[in-house]
């Protein structure tokens, strides 16, 4: 059985999206069946069949852009009120940022919330600034999709 990983991603000017996509091809040349989703677009059924998730947003003065934060207050709330759980579910978290500094507490806060209060088992994420990701350095998006598939090899 193929092993299914959730890209889930907000991009309000592309960075991120560019992101998500080198996250899913590096899982995808590994085997692993990827579908890729923006917040908006993005639904029950994918959360039920998804055995992993890389998770992204642009970092907003250090956190978390409101559109992502509103996917997990009512989408992910949603799921566990039905039953349903992520724990010890593979996820990896990612985030373009114009600073560095400002994309790492970013990063933080969402390994937080996927670590912490879902009980996902966290894969180091990525932090890249908006510039680099349009000049095409987004091998570390590459690396972080087939270290979660690694992770999905290991359950």
């Amino acid at each position: 059985m193929v092993d299914n990983l959730l890209v889930v991603y907000y991009s309000k000017k592309g960075a991120t999206q560019k992101m998500a996509t080198e996250i899913a091809r590096g899982a995808e040349d590994t085997g692993v069946n990827v579908v890729v989703r923006t917040v908006v677009d993005c639904n029950m059924n994918d959360l039920l069949a998804a055995d992993a998730i890389a998770f992204g947003s642009p970092t907003y003065y250090s956190n978390i852009m409101w559109q992502p934060k509103k996917f997990l207050d009512e989408n992910i709330l949603e799921f566990y009120t039905q039953g349903h759980s992520l724990k010890g579910k593979p996820c990896g978290c990612f985030t373009s940022s114009g600073g560095y500094e400002d994309g790492k507490e970013c990063l933080r806060m969402l390994e937080r919330v996927f670590g912490y209060a879902l009980k996902m088992r966290v894969v180091p994420g990525v932090v890249l600034k908006t510039k680099d990701i349009f000049e095409g350095n987004v091998s570390e998006c590459y690396d972080l999709g087939k270290r979660i598939a690694e992770e999905l090899a290991k359950k």
